[in-house]
């Protein structure tokens, strides 16, 4: 049970903008092992009716905090090209903006959270703790997501005043690395933080249009905002075991999962359509090849079999 003496200041978020079986009992598993307050963050840009949807026990009966992608727009920031995916860290500024709250946990709809989330809350928030998630990409140049801070860095240093020489600068970013999303605490304060440096980011893209594809993204925007600013970072290594968050070319169904956080676990295709949604259509190879070569020791063949013919259907939109 929850025991900080922050607990009515702290939220627990679980983010999604749709609904399934999977995700109906990844939020089930959530409430049975959280006891602070917890919301439905639904991005409802694409939803046409939600009928459909009070079926689901979690859906008909969660409490929401709702937004659009014309929501983040009215508050004058600017949206990538890949939406809210790339800009992850816009539904926890939205909800600091209208809620009281000091403190949130944020859980995207693919994780499976099997551990005594009370006392991981607990312990960021009495020691007070800005930023907390999976630690990434420290010291590691080939990480695609400093790679690409670097050449937004590149594009407007010459419009700071005082700034560090390019190579500081590099060397600096690559360091610090970033932090996964699908599970992250964030404080009022960073948020806020957050906000304005978003606000002069929109700014700028908005006057030099051909920056637009380098807007920094948010695993790795919001860890340098925080250490830039001197707020405090956890990395989440450090409270719980990570290694079954970070995303690997396969997916975790439920059934057998043990005491730990597993990400990403969604049941039957439901993790393939999430992927060829944002047109990662490398890693849905990946995924059927990965399929194949482990068939003998798939649980389900037949979910195997979905898989791999999912996977292997031409590649489309959805």
């Amino acid at each position: 049970m929850k025991n900080s003496s922050m607990a009515n200041k702290i939220a627990v978020l679980f983010r999604t903008h749709y609904w399934s079986d999977a995700i109906e009992y990844n939020y089930q598993l959530l409430m049975r092992n959280c006891s602070f307050e917890t919301f439905i963050l639904f991005d409802r840009t694409n939803l046409i009716s939600s009928s459909l949807l009070d079926q689901y026990a979690g859906f008909s009966k969660g409490s929401f905090h709702n937004h659009t992608v014309q929501d983040f727009l009215s508050l004058g920031l600017y949206m990538h090209s890949n939406g809210l995916w790339h800009c992850g860290d816009y539904p926890l500024l939205g909800f600091f903006g209208k809620t009281n709250y000091q403190y949130a946990l944020m859980i995207e709809a693919d994780c499976h959270v099997n551990i005594d989330l009370d006392s991981v809350i607990s312990s960021l928030a009495d020691s007070r703790v800005d930023l907390a998630g999976v630690h990434l990409g420290a010291n590691d140049t080939n990480w695609y997501w400093n790679q690409q801070y670097l050449i937004w860095l590149v594009s407007n240093h010459s419009q700071q005043t005082n700034a560090p020489s390019l190579r500081d600068l590099e060397l600096q970013t690559v360091k610090n690395g970033g932090v996964f999303f699908p599970f992250i605490w964030m404080s009022r304060s960073l948020a806020e933080a957050q906000y304005n440096l978003r606000l002069q980011q929109s700014a700028y893209v908005r006057a030099n249009p051909s920056v637009a594809n380098w807007y920094p993204f948010c695993e790795k925007d919001i860890l340098e905002s925080c250490l830039a600013t001197g707020h405090t970072f956890r990395p989440l290594q450090e409270l719980i075991d990570c290694t079954n968050i970070t995303w690997q070319n396969l997916f975790y169904s439920h059934d057998g999962l043990g005491k730990s956080v597993f990400h990403p676990a969604l049941s039957g295709i439901d993790f393939c359509k999430k992927l060829q949604k944002i047109h990662r259509f490398r890693d849905i190879m990946s995924l059927s090849s990965y399929m194949r070569q482990h068939y003998d020791a798939a649980e389900s063949r037949h979910l195997a079999d979905s898989i791999i013919g999912f996977c292997e259907q031409p590649m489309i939109d959805v």
